[in-house]
């Protein structure tokens, strides 16, 4: 990027200690159109908005300011008098502060971003499907990276559905109007997509066909482990798709996670911390989808995640008779795959909810009745009695033995979430300590312990516990 200094050499601007003055004279001299949202800068870029950062902001102020000059009363004295003509002399603080009012005082803008249905060739009414020419006065984040055709059709990628979900229309009605809620940048239906099933089921071919047509740059890649973490969110703000590939529910994390997952597809107002910035605070506009080997495993006894999950289970593997230039093909008929997706939003407005399958809603079933794990733990292991009590370590440990029996996903609920669990299923128990000395002797190590008073704990083979009230 240059910046062109006048003929002679400089040219005037206002002083320094007025950084919002400096940047107004500024502003329309940046190459782009320029704004500022919720902590960042942004430029047009012919199709839609993408964040520009601030070292290029910086850097270009200080190109336009280097050889300028201001005004200033001869002798450093306030106040009428004759002035002389000094350098600007950018600094990092001077530039600081122009940058800053630059942002915030000049091209803030409020409110949310545009989330229209922006392609190469125009942004689409999905009323008429006329198109209207880009403009920078639409603050849209996304675009899909192709033209629309209305002419354009898909039969290789019909033909391919056909052939991985065989006698399962459903599943298919499903993901085309999946494919056109997606696309069309609605949040409004609070549901997640989970294709789950054997490995080389097709799988992960639709999900790098709606990557690719969501636009590579508008997908974060998921995972549960980042996702928990504290500025797990950061990488989410102007995406439209959040896709976990591969994904394994065995995770120790999963159940921070799942909370994270359940206020974005709620559309919830979320707060997010993000490294070095102000945080970020608004509605996120990103849809959930999961693919993997293993249908969706995790605690939830409020069963809000199952209730949310649409699953499409793939049971036939193409294994040993791989078609490798497919997706490429399918690629290539992406114009043709929004028309089949247009056709499925279509079906969605209607009908007001997605299509749902036999085999799908059985499975969610599994997930609900799986998300009671804790309830389910404590009606076999677990007695509500006047004057029992039992050793929190203790009920965790047969929470492992019962999981390991049941094959239940154990690492996603921590010893925390466990007796939260529980204290919500028995609220007269009271979680308190007792002192506790370990091994035989009087000379064992004595301390507290938390303890769950009134439940009875049927006891764990090589308990070996004595008490001191």
């Amino acid at each position: 990027m240059s910046y062109r200094n006048d003929a002679d050499g400089g040219r005037e601007l206002p002083a320094p200690n007025l950084p919002q003055d400096v940047a107004r004279t500024l502003v329309d001299e940046y190459p782009t159109d320029l704004t500022w949202w919720r902590g960042d800068f942004y430029c047009w870029t012919g199709t839609h908005w993408v964040t520009k950062d601030e070292s290029e902001i910086r850097g270009w102020v200080r190109l336009a300011t280097e050889r300028a000059t201001y005004l200033k009363p001869k002798g450093g004295k306030d106040g009428a008098g004759e002035m002389e003509s000094v350098r600007w002399a950018p600094n990092i603080a001077k530039v600081r502060e122009v940058v800053s009012a630059l942002g915030e005082g000049v091209l803030q803008r409020p409110g949310d971003d545009d989330r229209v249905l922006a392609l190469d060739n125009g942004v689409l009414d999905l009323a008429s499907r006329e198109l209207a020419p880009h403009t920078p006065e639409v603050f849209n984040l996304t675009h899909r990276p192709f033209s629309y055709d209305a002419d354009a059709a898909c039969p290789t990628w019909e033909a391919f559905l056909a052939d991985v979900l065989e006698d399962a229309p459903k599943d298919v009605a499903f993901l085309q109007e999946w494919f056109g809620y997606v696309l069309s940048g609605r949040t409004d239906i609070h549901a997640i997509a989970s294709l789950a099933g054997k490995s080389r089921s097709g799988k992960g071919t639709i999900l790098r066909v709606l990557t690719a047509a969501t636009g590579t740059e508008n997908v974060a890649a998921g995972r549960l482990d980042n996702l928990a973490g504290q500025f797990g969110l950061e990488n989410l703000i102007g995406k439209s798709l959040l896709a976990f590939g591969d994904i394994r529910w065995n995770n120790s994390n999963a159940q921070a996670a799942i909370q994270r997952i359940l206020e974005i597809s709620g559309a919830d107002k979320v707060n997010i911390p993000r490294k070095n910035k102000a945080d970020w605070d608004g509605t996120l506009g990103v849809r959930i989808m999961f693919a993997g080997n293993e249908v969706p495993r995790f605690n939830d006894p409020s069963r809000a995640m199952a209730n949310r999950l649409r699953i499409v289970y793939f049971g036939k593997t193409v294994a040993g008779r791989e078609d490798y230039g497919l997706t490429d093909r399918l690629l290539s008929e992406l114009p043709g795959i929004f028309n089949w997706a247009l056709l499925g939003l279509e079906r969605l407005d209607k009908q007001g909810v997605f299509t749902k399958s036999e085999r799908g809603e059985a499975l969610k079933e599994r997930v609900s009745e799986g998300g009671d794990a804790v309830e389910s733990f404590a009606a076999e292991y677990l007695e509500e009695r006047e004057g029992a009590w039992c050793l929190e370590d203790d009920v965790v440990a047969a929470y492992d033995q019962w999981c390991k029996r049941t094959r239940r996903l154990r690492d996603s609920t921590t010893a925390e979430n466990l007796r939260s669990a529980l204290l919500d299923l028995f609220p007269s128990v009271e979680n308190t300590h007792k002192t506790r000395r370990s091994g035989r002797t009087e000379q064992g190590q004595v301390r507290k312990m938390r303890t769950f008073a009134g439940l009875a704990l049927e006891t764990p083979e090589g308990a070996s516990w004595e008490f001191e009230d």
